[in-house]
């Protein structure tokens, strides 16, 4: 239930600062761990090793990714009230100015400042949405690896394959 809470905050929150990638995401993983849980209460028994190590590497990786969705909501709260237009002509204006004073040149250089942290952090971002991005693709991989598992007892090198490229997402 807590879970449920946190992820119903979190999709609030990502819709409130209008980032719908990052909503949709939210969405993803949790459609897609539902429907590595049911393929493996399908295909193996939850007393074995594989049922359990793959369930639990899945699981870390919905957390890894919702970990980043919540790093996003952090970062795009900082730099909300930016208006990064306002602040480029503040910039442009101040740069074009001929005899500027001392107080223009700090204005200036905190303008610049605050540019760069926003666009370090859409590029930060960016880059977290890119890496959910590539987990989710990994996430459906791997269902397709546990689809197709023959009752050989053991594990195919497709599905071992693809359990080494989840735990590199992890870590």
């Amino acid at each position: 239930e807590l879970k449920r809470s946190k992820t119903k905050t979190l999709a609030n929150e990502l819709q409130k600062l209008d980032c719908q990638q990052g909503a949709g995401q939210l969405d993803d993983f949790e459609g897609k761990f539902q429907n590595i849980q049911q393929i493996l209460q399908r295909i193996l028994d939850p007393s074995e090793l594989t049922f359990t190590r793959f369930l639990g590497t899945v699981e870390l990786v919905y957390h890894s990714g919702i970990e980043s969705l919540d790093r996003i909501v952090t970062l795009l709260t900082n730099i909300d009230d930016i208006d990064k237009e306002e602040l480029e002509r503040k910039i442009k204006t101040l740069k074009s100015k001929k005899d500027k004073t001392d107080a223009d040149h700090k204005t200036l250089k905190a303008y610049e400042e605050r540019k760069m942290i926003y666009d370090s952090a859409q590029n930060e971002v960016a880059d977290l949405l890119a890496r959910n991005e590539e987990a989710l693709t990994e996430i459906d991989k791997a269902g397709v690896s546990i689809a197709n598992i023959k009752t050989s007892g053991s594990m195919p090198s497709n599905l071992e394959s693809a359990l080494g490229d989840l735990v590199s997402l992890v870590n």
